[in-house]
């Protein structure tokens, strides 16, 4: 049994959204970022905004039933291409909520 990893239309228009958005956000702040040392508030309340913090979560969370753990992985690389940095910061609360879901009561 093989499986399919192609992405289709709709995930292929998320994940050149988050290219949009790293390219024209991301890159341009490196500098701030960088003297910052971490996100910051504006930044990371547009990430919120465009969705990605929550992409692992059900949608009675936040999250979306329509995206995989591929999307996922696709739209983080997007944003590492802006910086890496930003890249490891999205997924932490994320992660700690699927594991709550997992083991525990939500």
């Amino acid at each position: 049994m093989s499986m399919n990893f192609e992405a289709d239309e709709d995930l292929q228009a998320i994940v050149e959204a988050v290219r949009g958005f790293a390219s024209e956000e991301i890159r341009p702040q490196l500098r701030e970022l960088e003297e910052a040392r971490g996100l910051t508030a504006e930044l990371a309340g547009a990430l919120v905004e465009l969705g990605v913090t929550t992409l692992p979560l059900p949608e009675r969370l936040g999250g979306s039933d329509d995206l995989d753990a591929r999307a996922e992985v696709l739209c983080l690389e997007e944003l590492a291409w802006g910086d890496v940095g930003v890249a490891t910061a999205v997924p932490g609360p994320g992660s700690a909520a699927v594991a709550v879901l997992a083991a525990g009561s939500a």
